[in-house]
């Protein structure tokens, strides 16, 4: 019996997983949301929408740059098996998705991020939902992207120090944030800057970032309270002084220097007041807060002033501290007990509570770091919110979980060497906020796709770059039956023979205020 009397039919692809994804985006309404954003650009054979998902297939399949799309061994863009199973019946030119790249605006870049994040909603609430009901941990990182220091053409482009060559360059700077969960990381999003841009100046944009996803914590309204009060009873005072300077009319200095220390106090009092009653509205309308948040970052985000501000809007964090002369004080302490926490690190928690112009007490620890011999140690300095207090977060305790930040690093270098996220395709900043939103995507679709229908196959315990290098790159015969899609690996690839099946429909909750669990079938062997 033919396949056709079985009302099966069958394709052929060199990019398997390709086709996969793309009746997993069908699915979970990933395509239907992109052509639902409105892009400012006429259609003639193909439309704004399908150039992004073509773009997207490329970014999944590990291409780096878009002349691919027509130029490589087996080009993506004639693989007609893999667009229709995007919902095309045949992909645009690489020119044409240059064309997007060029002509997109940042105001649909933001649309097309709204539409992503709704159709991610389910993942990210099924990855909440396996977290410790006490806390979430989210990780914050810049990652330099750098174009040629001669480049005239790179919108919004400039000179900073970038981290890809550890050096002053041009480029870009893109701050993300991510939440890491049980069974892999999550990619909260990101935001694309000039490459002179600092972390501190990307710290409130990711906060808003990870408060829109995860919720707001409490405010901690009796620390403001407590500055607005100290801030109160230096007023008094020097008004006081200001009347017993009235009895000597010959101390003009001392007069004028107290009014304008007291018009200073006075306006640091408004503020504090308008301040204090915002966190406490915020808190009124935030009766129920998620979990503790623990942000877990690198020195960039560590000056004194930005973590004041984080512990007062109700984080917990552990961070390395952004001045290195914190290290050089705490190292002088005497007595300090050294714990090792990796082959050559060493941590030992001070006595010493306050740093810099930090307005709270904070759990400071000394780091060390043995290096070759003949080469001097390193030192630094991690600043703990006391909330995370020696019973529970003992020293080694600290020490290992901060090391564990090296996830977002991966995740990091996975963006940019597996889906290529530093071969900026244009040099319009829309367009590169887009491309950089796609790459985002694919790192959480794969995770996705993964744990959905893979679980119980022989791919199911495959990296993400086998799933890129391997089975976005390799040939597969594909069975489109009723309801279920079986997808076999052929040619000589490293996964000759296997097969996966997937249901072309599961089930998951939707989103609900009252619902925390998500129900999702998967798909067999």
């Amino acid at each position: 019996m033919s396949l056709a009397d079985q009302g099966q039919s069958l394709v052929v692809t060199e990019h398997g997983l390709l086709v996969a994804y793309g009746q997993f985006a069908k699915i979970v309404g990933l395509i239907k949301a992109i052509e639902q954003v409105s892009f400012k650009m006429k259609t003639v054979d193909h439309s704004p929408a399908d150039k992004v998902a073509e773009l997207l297939c490329h970014i999944l399949a590990g291409g780096m740059h878009i002349n691919e799309l027509g130029r490589s061994a087996h080009p993506l863009g004639k693989d007609q098996a893999v667009a229709q199973a995007w919902g095309q019946q045949s992909f645009a030119s690489a020119s044409g998705v240059s064309h997007l790249l060029h002509a997109v605006s940042s105001d649909t870049v933001k649309a097309l991020k709204t539409a992503i994040d709704q159709v991610i909603e389910p993942y990210r609430r099924r990855i909440l939902c396996e977290l410790s009901p006490s806390l979430v941990v989210v990780d914050f990182d810049l990652l330099g992207l750098v174009v040629s220091d001669q480049a005239k053409t790179y919108e919004g482009a400039g000179f900073g120090y970038l981290g890809e060559i550890n050096a002053v360059g041009k480029g870009y700077q893109f701050a993300r944030a991510q939440l890491q969960g049980p069974k892999g990381a999550l990619v909260l999003g990101g935001f694309l800057h000039p490459g002179r841009t600092v972390s501190q100046h990307c710290l409130r944009e990711l906060v808003g970032l990870v408060e829109a996803q995860l919720g707001r914590p409490r405010r901690r309204v009796e620390c403001v309270a407590a500055r607005l009060e100290a801030a109160e009873g230096r007023l008094a005072a020097i008004k006081a002084e200001l009347t017993k300077l009235a009895e000597k009319p010959k101390l003009v200095a001392s007069r004028e220097r107290l009014e304008r220390e007291q018009q200073h106090v006075a306006e640091e009092i408004a503020g504090l007041r308008v301040y204090r009653d915002q966190l406490a509205a915020e808190n009124d309308t935030n009766p129920n807060p998620p979990r503790r948040i623990i942000l877990r970052l690198d020195g960039g985000f560590g000056d004194a002033q930005s973590l004041a501000w984080l512990y007062e809007q109700g984080y917990s964090f552990v961070v390395r501290a952004h001045h290195k002369g914190v290290a050089e004080r705490l190292r002088k302490e005497n007595g300090l007990h050294w714990e090792k926490v990796s082959k050559n690190g060493f941590i030992a928690e001070c006595n010493q509570t306050m740093f810099g112009k930090c307005l709270y007490s904070m759990r400071l620890f000394a780091c060390r770091q043995l290096r070759p011999e003949g080469q001097p140690e390193r030192w630094s300095a991690l600043v703990v919110t006391p909330d995370l207090d020696p019973k529970g977060w003992p020293v080694r305790r600290v020490g290992t979980f901060y090391n564990e930040r090296q996830v977002i690093e991966a995740g990091i270098k996975e963006g940019k060497g597996i889906f290529a996220s530093r071969h900026l395709p244009t040099r319009r900043k829309a367009g590169i906020e887009l491309y950089e939103e796609l790459v985002l995507l694919a790192q959480n679709l794969v995770r996705w796709f993964r744990r959905q229908f893979l679980g119980g196959t022989e791919l199911a315990a495959a990296g993400v770059q086998e799933l890129v290098r391997i089975g976005a790159r390799s040939r597969a015969e594909v069975v489109l039956g009723k309801g279920v899609i079986a997808l076999t690996f052929v040619g000589d690839g490293a996964w000759r023979g296997i097969t996966v099946r997937l249901k072309s429909q599961f089930a998951y909750q939707l989103s609900f205020p009252f619902l925390e669990s998500i129900s999702v079938l998967g798909a067999g062997h």
